[in-house]
C-alpha cells in the first residue's frame, strides 16, 4: 500500500478516535460530521488524481472539450455558505448529482424564484443532501454543481423539455458524479456518523515458523461494509450510472468507479474491475471504448445489441414515478448508442437488429399493473415501451431439447418497412393524440413485415398457468391435467407473466403451443372454450425465425391481432412459440404463400 494510502488512512483513524472520544464528552450532540467527512473526500481526491494521471479510457468518457454540450445552469459553490445559480455559456468543470428526490417538501427552481436563486441561496435553506453536495464539491475543488432540482425551470415546460432531453450529455460531460446511495431523500443527506475503525484495513506481520526457517509475512486485512444503495431501484438514474465515466459514492462507506478502476474505503487501492462486467459497466466500455470491452468469453461473444437487451431486461425492473418517462429516462443512453454504432432508434428497438429486438416478452415477477390493450401507452404496440413500466425479457437460447431432428421452418421475416417518428412517442404531443387510432398512428410509426402468416385459436386458463410453473419450471410430471397440456409446446426459454395457449383451429382440444402475452388481454376462465361464441380468440401468427433458432423444435413467432377483420393491419398481443404440427395445421387465411403486413 502505497504512503499516499497510509497517510489518508492514518488520518481517517485519527479522526475517527477523536468523533468517538469526542462524542463521548458531547452534551447534547457530536462533532461536525464535515470533520469526519474531510478524511473520505481527502481519499476521494486521491482516486480523482491516480485516474486523471493514468487512466486514458475515462478520458474517452469525459473529454475536457471547450465545445462539450453545457447545462443552461449551475450551481456555484465558490462561497459554499452561500452557493447561487449561474447561467453558462461554455462548458466549466462541474460536478453531476446523482440522487433520489424521495418524500417531503420539494425544494425546486421555479420560475418565481429563479432570480432569488441567482442572487444567493443560505446553505441551511437547502435540504440535506443538496447541502452534502455543495459541501463535497468544494472540498473535491470545483465551483460548480449541477442538481436537476436546482439547475432546471420545474415549472417551465420548455425549460424541463430542453434540459431533459440533455440529461445524458449531462452526466456525460461531468468531471465526475456525486452517488448519494445512502439518502432516502433530498432530506436524509449522504454524511454519516460512522466508525473508520470498522472500514479501514488494517497491517498486521504474521510469523510462519517451520522446521527449516522461519517466514515473515507483511498482511493487509480488509471486510467489507455494505448497505441499502437507494438509487439502484430508481429507472432515470441507470443512464447516469451509465453515461458518468467516473463516479464517487457515499453509502455505507465511500467508493469509487471509474472505467478502469474501483475501490472502496475496506479496500482503498485501485484495482481493475473483475472480468465479468456489470451490465452498466459492459454498457459503459460499449459506448465509450468498444474495443477495450471485457475480454471475457461470455461478454465478447455478446454483440452491443445484446448489450442493449441486458440493460433493457436490468432498466424494467426500475421504478420510476411517471411511466411516461419510460423511453425519456433512457434517451441520453439511446443519443450515446446511435452514435457510437451508426444505428437507427426505434422507440426502445434498434432498426439493425429487429427481428432479434422484436421477441421481448413481459416476464413474471413483478406485480406492477400492466397497461391493457385499450390503454397502453402512446408507443408502438411492436415496442416493449408500450406496456408500461413493467418487466421485461428476451428468449434465452437452450438446447435442452435437441434430439436430432430437424423440423421444417417457415420462410424468414424479412423488414421491409420501420419507422418512428420520434424517439420518444410517448411525450409527443402528435403521438398522444392520436392513441386508439390506428389509421392516424401510422403516421407516427409504422413496421411492415413480409413473411408467412397462420391462424390459430389463444386462450388463457389458471389451470394452466399453474401447470406450467409446476411441470415446466419445477418439472412435477404428476401436475399435468388429463394430459390437455403439452411440454413439447411449452417453451423453456421464456419466464411469462401471462401464458396462453395456442390450438389448431380444427383441433381445439389439442395444445399446439403457448404465448406470453403482453398484457391479460383475455379473461381467465376456469375451463378450456374454444367455440366461436366463447372465450378463446382467432390471433395470427407471423415467423420471427433466423439462422440460429431460440429452441430447436420450436417455431419462434409474433401473436398479432387485425386491428379491422381481414385487414392486413395488425397490433401485438404477445410473443408466441408453435410445434412444427400446429404451423403447418394453422389457417392461412391470406393466401398460403409470404405477405406484408403492417404492425401498429
Amino acid at each position: 500500500m502505497s504512503a499516499d494510502y497510509n497517510e489518508i488512512l492514518q488520518a481517517n483513524i485519527n479522526a475517527g478516535r477523536r468523533q468517538w472520544l469526542d462524542n463521548g464528552r458531547a452534551v447534547g450532540g457530536s462533532t461536525p460530521l464535515s470533520d469526519q467527512s474531510s478524511g473520505s473526500l481527502r481519499l476521494a481526491r486521491l482516486w480523482r488524481d491516480l485516474c486523471f494521471a493514468t487512466h486514458p479510457l475515462c478520458h474517452l468518457g469525459s473529454p475536457y472539450l471547450s465545445d462539450a454540450p453545457t447545462p443552461t445552469r449551475l450551481l456555484n459553490v465558490v462561497d459554499p455558505s452561500r452557493p447561487h445559480l449561474e447561467e453558462v455559456s461554455t462548458w466549466q468543470p462541474y460536478v453531476a448529482l446523482s440522487y433520489c428526490w424521495g418524500h417531503g417538501e420539494k425544494f425546486l427552481t421555479l420560475r418565481k424564484n429563479i432570480e432569488e436563486h441567482r442572487r444567493g441561496i443560505p446553505i441551511n435553506a437547502l435540504p440535506a443532501t443538496f447541502r452534502d453536495a455543495v459541501y463535497a464539491t468544494n472540498q473535491l475543488g470545483y465551483d460548480y454543481v449541477w442538481i436537476d432540482a436546482l439547475c432546471i425551470i420545474q415549472d417551465d415546460r420548455d425549460d424541463l423539455g430542453k434540459e431533459l432531453g440533455h440529461m445524458g450529455n449531462i452526466y456525460r460531460h461531468a468531471i465526475l458524479t456525486i452517488r448519494a446511495a445512502s439518502a432516502v431523500s433530498s432530506h436524509a443527506g449522504f454524511f454519516h456518523h460512522k466508525n473508520p475503525l470498522q472500514l479501514h484495513p488494517c497491517s498486521v506481520r504474521a510469523v510462519v515458523y517451520s522446521d527449516r526457517c522461519n517466514h515473515v509475512l507483511d498482511l493487509h486485512l480488509h471486510g467489507s461494509c455494505s448497505g441499502q444503495d437507494y438509487l439502484e431501484s430508481r429507472g432515470w438514474i441507470l443512464q447516469e450510472e451509465v453515461l458518468a465515466s467516473r463516479a464517487i459514492t457515499f453509502g455505507a462507506q465511500v467508493s469509487w468507479r471509474c472505467m478502469e478502476s474501483s475501490a472502496e474505503e475496506t479496500y482503498p487501492v485501485l484495482r481493475e474491475p473483475p472480468s465479468s462486467a456489470s451490465g452498466t459497466d459492459e454498457m459503459r466500455l460499449r459506448l465509450y471504448a468498444p474495443d477495450h470491452a471485457p475480454a471475457s468469453m461470455a461478454v465478447a461473444a455478446r454483440s452491443h445489441f445484446a448489450s442493449w437487451q441486458q440493460m433493457v431486461c436490468g432498466y424494467s425492473v426500475r421504478e420510476l414515478s411517471f411511466e411516461r418517462d419510460t423511453l425519456r429516462a433512457i434517451s441520453g443512453l439511446a443519443d450515446m448508442f446511435s452514435l457510437m454504432h451508426g444505428t437507427t432508434y426505434l422507440a426502445g428497438l434498434w432498426k439493425e437488429n429487429l427481428m432479434e429486438d422484436l421477441t421481448w416478452y413481459v416476464s413474471t415477477n413483478d406485480n406492477r399493473s400492466v397497461s391493457g390493450l385499450d390503454n397502453q401507452l402512446a408507443a408502438p404496440s411492436w415496442s416493449w415501451a408500450s406496456v408500461g413500466k413493467v418487466s421485461i425479457g428476451f428468449p434465452q437460447r437452450t438446447f435442452h431439447r435437441e434430439n436430432g431432428t430437424r423440423i421444417r421452418r417457415p420462410t424468414q421475416t424479412v423488414v421491409r418497412h420501420a419507422f418512428c417518428a420520434s424517439k420518444d412517442p410517448i411525450n409527443s404531443l402528435a403521438a398522444v393524440d392520436c392513441q386508439g387510432k390506428g389509421g392516424d398512428m401510422r403516421r407516427e410509426w409504422s413496421l411492415k413485415l413480409v413473411g408467412q402468416l397462420r391462424r390459430l385459436v389463444l386462450w388463457r386458463s389458471r389451470e394452466y398457468t399453474n401447470w406450467r410453473i409446476n411441470t415446466v419450471i419445477y418439472g412435477d410430471p404428476l401436475s399435468n391435467p388429463s394430459d390437455k397440456f403439452s411440454p413439447d409446446a411449452s417453451s423453456l426459454s421464456i419466464e411469462p407473466r401471462f401464458p396462453g395457449v395456442l390450438c389448431r383451429p380444427d383441433n381445439p382440444s389439442r395444445m399446439v403451443g403457448e404465448v406470453a402475452l403482453d398484457s391479460s388481454t383475455l379473461p381467465i376462465t376456469t375451463k378450456q372454450d374454444t367455440s366461436p361464441d366463447g372465450r378463446g380468440m382467432d390471433v395470427f401468427c407471423l415467423s420471427l425465425e433466423s439462422n440460429t433458432p431460440v429452441e430447436p423444435t420450436l417455431i419462434l413467432c409474433l401473436i398479432l391481432t387485425p386491428l379491422q377483420p381481414g385487414s392486413l393491419l395488425f397490433r401485438r398481443l404477445g410473443l408466441g412459440f408453435v410445434i412444427e404440427e400446429g404451423w403447418s395445421g394453422g389457417d392461412s387465411e391470406y393466401g398460403g404463400g409470404v405477405v406484408e403486413c403492417e404492425i401498429v
